[in-house]
């Protein structure tokens, strides 16, 4: 069945069983809370789904037979008010067999898409059914990336009604808030980390633990936007599809997806944030010995399989203050790369001068995504500040125009005044986002 096909049939439904379990949530039972607030007024649901077997359960942080003594629920991310409806953290107090009082600290995630609109939600559940990204990478992805990441206790969907339950132990860490920006020290450790990363699962993605992404070459994961552009100008269209012709052939690799410093735990004492002065400032390279922050990836409802520059290209355009990306982009480039070729990726894989040139390419796909996300009010409820909307969509622009226009339309087979025409696009409309 086709992706046309499979919406007008599927997404109608998903939409009215989503509608239908929010209204009679009451008389619709899940396996696991849907709230919060379920959770404070019944503590005993989450004891449960710590100790008893299930589909859910990963890893039991509680022993079975403990008898609960309450929980006190922390704040939630500082960084995000709006996920503090469906992300908590959450101490969990028990008597184990000796009788002595324990606590267990997690953090408590409820419901993927917060805030998305109804449609997108059914049309989600339509194209990829049975999958919650977050919840399958805990489940399969977890256990075998080369990646630090949070212990996950449980993780459960129900996917076609767009309820989620994760419970992973809760690490003490910092994390920057995008809008700010993020020290050199944290993008070279977040980018080690994302090396490793992509660089363990070039030419692995055929196993089960990746086999359930839909998204298998190139634009893949990004084809979701062509719904949204086809009434676009022919120019537009002409553009999307070059990138799309060129990006099929080469490598691909799992990627976080959302790889930027707000979506990252950074432990140890040393500073994460940006201490330049503006945007436009630079900061300067860290000297030799520099305290570098250990990272714990976290956010993994994007996971994907994407083009090998991706996570790096999004990291240094989200997280990066302008000045910071200008200055030493080219620094990081080469050692994003020779992290990669220590992770086993091929020469052939690494030229630096065409590297150099799919970073600037993929920053116009990240423009183009951020475009469609922002006039289609795809994700406007989804936690993200003012702040951090207008941060992003002046790096995601400023990016953009000052990419090799030269060098990309070669790559692309286009005209040179047909890429700076795009580039020209995306950068009016994502400044006038970011006023």
């Amino acid at each position: 069945m086709g992706d046309l096909a499979r919406i007008l049939l599927v997404a109608p439904m998903a939409a009215a069983a989503i509608t239908a379990e929010r209204r009679l949530a009451r008389i619709w039972p899940l396996p696991f809370p849907r709230s919060l607030d379920e959770i404070d007024a019944e503590p005993e649901r989450l004891l449960d789904l710590l100790t008893r077997p299930s589909r859910g359960l990963l890893a039991a942080s509680i022993p079975a037979g403990a008898a609960g003594a309450g929980l006190v629920r922390r704040d939630g991310p500082d960084l995000d008010p709006g996920k503090r409806s469906t992300t908590g953290m959450i101490d969990m107090r028990y008597h184990a067999a000796d009788e002595a009082g324990h606590a267990v600290r997690v953090v408590v995630k409820l419901q993927s898409g917060r805030g998305m609109p109804l449609h997108i939600q059914a049309i989600r559940a339509a194209l990829e059914p049975g999958i919650a990204r977050e919840i399958e990478f805990y489940r399969r992805l977890a256990p075998i990336v080369p990646v630090r990441v949070a212990r996950p206790l449980f993780a459960d969907a129900v996917t076609f009604v767009n309820r989620v339950c994760l419970v992973v132990e809760h690490v003490e860490s910092t994390t920057p808030a995008d809008s700010r920006g993020c020290s050199l020290d944290a993008m070279r450790a977040l980018l080690a980390n994302a090396a490793r990363l992509n660089a363990g699962f070039l030419g692995r993605l055929s196993s089960p633990a990746t086999s359930w992404i839909p998204a298998r070459s190139g634009l893949d994961f990004a084809k979701w936007i062509e719904g949204f552009i086809r009434k676009a100008e022919p120019w537009y269209l002409e553009a999307w599809r070059a990138l799309a012709r060129y990006f099929a052939p080469r490598p691909v690799t799992l990627v976080h997806g959302d790889c930027r410093p707000g979506n990252m735990l950074f432990t140890g004492d040393a500073d994460v944030h940006a201490t330049n002065g503006s945007e436009t400032d630079a900061a300067p390279w860290p000297l030799p010995g520099a305290r570098v922050p250990d990272v714990v990836m976290s956010d993994w409802e994007a996971v994907n399989i994407a083009p090998l520059m991706w996570d790096f290209t999004y990291a240094t355009v989200i997280g990066l203050r302008i000045g910071d990306r200008a200055a030493w982009l080219d620094r990081l480039l080469d050692e994003f790369l020779a992290s990669l070729a220590a992770g086993g990726v091929p020469a052939v894989d690494l030229d630096r001068r065409t590297c150099r040139v799919e970073v600037d390419l993929l920053a116009v796909v990240l423009a183009c995504i951020a475009l469609v996300v922002y006039e289609h009010n795809l994700w406007s409820r989804q936690g993200n500040t003012p702040e951090d909307i207008r941060a992003w969509s002046g790096r995601v622009g400023r990016a953009v125009s000052v990419s090799d226009a030269a060098a990309m339309a070669a790559a692309l087979g286009l005209q040179v005044e047909s890429m700076r025409r795009l580039q020209g696009h995306v950068t009016e409309r994502l400044s006038a986002i970011g006023s």
